[in-house]
C-alpha cells in the first residue's frame, strides 16, 4: 500500500500520506460547502477503513469559509461515517476560521466523538499521539 495518494475532488484536492501511527490528510481549495466538506469527510473515512487507521490527522487549507455549512448536520454526517471509533484531531489553517471549528469541536464532543480542533499541525500531532482525552 503506498505511503502517499493524491484525490482529487469536486472543488478540492486531498492528499493522503501515511506517518506510521497515524493517517495525515490535507484538503486544499478555493471556496467550502457543506458538499465539499462531506465528500471530502468521505473520502477520509475511506482512507481510514482502508488502512485500518484508528487516529487521523485532518489539515483543511480552505481559503474562503462556507457561509451555507451546517454545522450540526455536518457533524451527524461524519458520525454516520465511522468517526466514532477514531482519533481526530483538526487543524485549520486559516486563523479567522477558528471560531467555527472550535463549534465543531464542542459539538462532535456532545456526540462523543474523540477530537480536537488546533491551529497548528504540531500541537495537533502531539495531542494524536499522547493527548488524553
Amino acid at each position: 500500500m503506498p505511503l502517499e495518494r493524491t484525490v482529487q475532488g469536486d472543488g478540492f484536492v486531498l492528499r493522503f500520506s501515511w506517518h506510521g501511527d497515524h493517517l495525515r490528510a490535507q484538503v486544499d481549495g478555493e471556496h467550502d460547502t457543506y458538499e465539499i466538506s462531506l465528500a471530502y469527510w468521505m473520502l477520509v473515512a475511506q482512507e481510514c477503513a482502508r488502512r485500518q487507521a484508528t487516529r487521523v490527522l485532518v489539515v483543511e487549507n480552505i481559503a474562503q469559509q462556507g457561509d451555507d455549512v451546517d454545522l450540526p448536520k455536518l457533524i451527524d454526517a461524519i458520525i454516520a461515517l465511522g468517526f466514532r471509533d477514531i482519533r481526530v484531531a483538526f487543524v485549520d489553517l486559516v486563523e479567522a476560521h477558528m471560531k467555527a471549528m472550535e463549534h465543531g469541536e464542542i459539538l462532535a464532543r456532545e456526540r462523543h466523538i474523540t477530537g480536537r480542533v488546533f491551529a497548528h499541525e504540531h500541537d495537533a500531532v502531539r495531542w494524536l499521539r499522547h493527548g488524553i482525552e
